[in-house]
């Protein structure tokens, strides 16, 4: 597996252990629990929400968070 893949799996990872919480990672949390650099988190966030794994809001602190599939979601 390729170096940003990796990345993009920490992330992931990172940001799911946010989800019980009220509340999703900031950008430093994701940088101290994978050990990549906030500048290259933001990216790779910006890159997950573009492919519709998670969403977050442009200047909305704790925003990011994982986008369940349709078939998990409670309908």
């Amino acid at each position: 597996m390729s170096k940003r893949l990796d990345a993009e799996e920490s992330v992931l990872a990172a940001i799911k252990e946010y989800d019980l919480l009220p509340f999703g990672p900031s950008r430093r949390d994701l940088a101290r629990i994978t050990g990549l650099g906030t500048g290259t988190c933001q990216e790779i966030v910006v890159n997950l929400a573009q492919r519709g794994l998670i969403t977050w809001t442009a200047n909305v602190a704790r925003s990011i968070r994982i986008l369940q599939p349709k078939e998990e979601q409670n309908v």
